[in-house]
């Protein structure tokens, strides 16, 4: 207890700016140890008062604690030995613990002064922001009592000086560390805890605006972009429909609408143009044929494949046609869902195309006869809306599965490369084409181990009667050929993702 008195006597001198007692005094290394787990508690104790009854504890402030007594402790020995006195390192480590010790309670009584008087005007604002001096007002304190120890060293030159840095560095560390408290309060804001966090709140906060304004002009760009291409959409579905070739007289013409839905993925884009090229071909609807794609804004683009524009194509193709004896054929491709076929174009829209929305834009535009060819996941939805007489209708996968092959290294889906590329290009028949396809598609689904995607095919009766050459009667049997797909990237590069 004597010694504990003599401890607090000669603290509480410095701290006055007095010098101590016993001046030739000095601290054992357990006196040492014993101080800094003193200077720990009283930073705890605050902390708990600062923090209140909702208080938590956070392991990062553990480091912090230990680490501003490390410090305060290694800065009190390197200017305690400048001239090896012993009694200046005990001298110098009292002196702090004083004004750590009046600091601490100074804060505890200043935060709970502001928080009573919280929203009373200018005094609870000066009482809160007097914290900010507590640095300046410790390092003059400090290099009082400073003095004093560096004024009993009799080798000590300019001990005034010596003091001063002393303090300066002292304090400049402590509040240069990144403290962080043990136990916060449920008022607790990171951005408060040191210099460091405010500065990087700050320049977060600098750099979020900047972004906040850059995106703001971005979007504002993309809007323009957008109104752009959809005031352009009449004038282009215009044009693209004036594009076509009357209808030939005294025989049955085809029209073919083919639609990329998504662009997602280039696969689409790419499926439609080669099934576009095709299916013109192989039909005999040259001047007949209509894209309309989602895809890369460039030069000569189809337009859009909106549901607007697929509408207004549908019925500018169906004011050429004899609806009674002609043929529109729709190839559609894109992902697809339970609830229909995905027309999406990123930054723009992205609607869902129902098989009963599509049914009835044709009746309403008078076409009777038509072929639906949807390469898309759960396609089968389209079956039972077109299993009337007059029509036809092929889909990559039943209404429960997904189709492959959705990648943008690919130039065809799955179901694309086989029912197009193999199928239409090879065999005579729409049944026959899709045939070789079934055959195909399982194949490569059984090779990767994929669940089986159930390509469906149905053909009205009314359909058959007036198209015997498409309809090509029952199925064929031969050995179709079965080479691997093209780009084939699931065994190579792991699962496949499906079209949706």
């Amino acid at each position: 207890m004597k010694a504990f008195g003599i401890f607090f006597s000669d603290m509480l001198r410095l701290v006055a700016w007095r010098g101590p007692r016993d001046g030739a005094a000095a601290m054992t290394p357990a006196q040492f140890v014993a101080l800094g787990a003193a200077m720990i508690l009283l930073e705890l104790v605050t902390q708990m008062a600062i923090g209140g009854q909702w208080r938590y504890f956070q392991l990062y402030g553990v480091d912090s604690i230990f680490g501003r007594i490390a410090v305060t402790f290694a800065i009190i020995l390197l200017f305690a030995r400048i001239d090896a006195k012993p009694p200046t390192a005990r001298h110098l480590a009292l002196l702090v613990f004083g004004l750590t010790l009046g600091s601490d309670l100074l804060g505890v009584g200043t935060y709970y002064t502001a928080k009573s008087m919280e929203g009373r005007g200018l005094l609870a604002t000066i009482l809160a922001w007097s914290l900010l001096t507590l640095p300046l007002l410790l390092v003059v304190w400090t290099s009082g009592g400073a003095r004093k120890v560096f004024a009993l060293v009799t080798a000590c030159r300019r001990p005034t000086l010596r003091a001063v840095g002393f303090s300066f560095c002292l304090w400049l560390a402590l509040t240069a560390w990144p403290e962080w408290p043990m136990l916060p309060g449920a008022d607790f804001e990171a951005r408060r805890a040191n210099w460091w966090e405010l500065a990087s709140a700050i320049r977060s906060r600098a750099a979020e605006s900047k972004l906040y304004a850059e995106a703001e002009v971005r979007f504002a760009e993309a809007e323009q972009r957008r109104v752009a291409t959809e005031l352009a959409q009449p004038a282009r579905l215009e044009t693209a429909l004036a594009q076509l070739a009357p209808r030939a007289a005294k025989k049955r013409n085809v029209f073919v609408l083919a639609i990329a839905g998504s662009d997602s993925e280039t696969v689409f884009e790419s499926e439609t143009r080669r099934s576009l090229e095709i299916l013109t071909r192989r039909l005999g609807a040259e001047g007949h044929a209509l894209s309309l794609v989602n895809g890369e804004a460039k030069e000569g683009q189809p337009p859009l494949a909106t549901v607007q524009n697929i509408a207004e194509s549908i019925r500018g193709v169906a004011a050429r046609m004899d609806k009674d004896n002609d043929l529109l054929v729709l190839a559609m491709s894109s992902h697809g869902s339970k609830e229909g076929f995905s027309l999406q174009k990123e930054h723009f829209f992205e609607r869902l195309l129902d098989p009963k929305a599509l049914r009835g834009v044709l009746d309403d535009a008078g076409v009777k006869n038509r072929l639906v060819i949807v390469s898309a996941c759960h396609s089968g939805v389209f079956v039972p809306e077109f299993s009337d007489a007059r029509s036809a209708v092929v889909t990559a996968a039943s209404a429960e599965r997904t189709s492959f092959g959705c990648a943008n290294d690919r130039d065809w889906t799955y179901f694309g490369e086989a029912f197009y590329d193999h199928g239409v290009k090879e065999k005579e028949s729409i049944p026959a084409a899709f045939e070789a396809a079934q055959g195909l598609i399982a194949s490569w689904e059984a090779e990767q181990r994929l669940t089986p995607s159930q390509p469906q095919i149905f053909l009205g009766e009314e359909f058959k009667r007036r198209f015997p050459d498409l309809a090509g009667g029952a199925p064929q049997s031969a050995e179709s050929p079965r080479p691997a797909p093209a780009k084939r990237t699931v065994a190579d590069k792991g699962p496949q993702r499906v079209l949706k």
